[in-house]
């Protein structure tokens, strides 16, 4: 997302224009998540810092093994 958002900026395009939604609704509603997370990426002083973002695939590797418990224990 965070590649879609400066792409349109630098292409001065919409990022729904840059992957061409072409449904208006859905548009607006691709444009308006980019815009929140331009807006959560951008610090006080208005520095761009995509790593304050969150992505779903940060999630960091439990170090204990009390999934693989509770998996076993559900499957086996």
């Amino acid at each position: 997302m965070a590649q879609i958002i400066e792409m349109g900026k630098h292409y001065k395009k919409r990022p729904s224009e840059i992957i061409n939604i072409e449904d208006e609704y859905t548009a607006y509603c691709f444009d308006e998540v980019a815009f929140f997370l331009l807006n959560e990426a951008t610090d006080d002083k208005g520095i761009l810092k995509w790593n304050r973002i969150k992505w779903g695939n940060d999630k960091k590797e439990s170090k204990t093994n009390h999934n693989l418990i509770k998996f076993m224990q559900k499957h086996c």
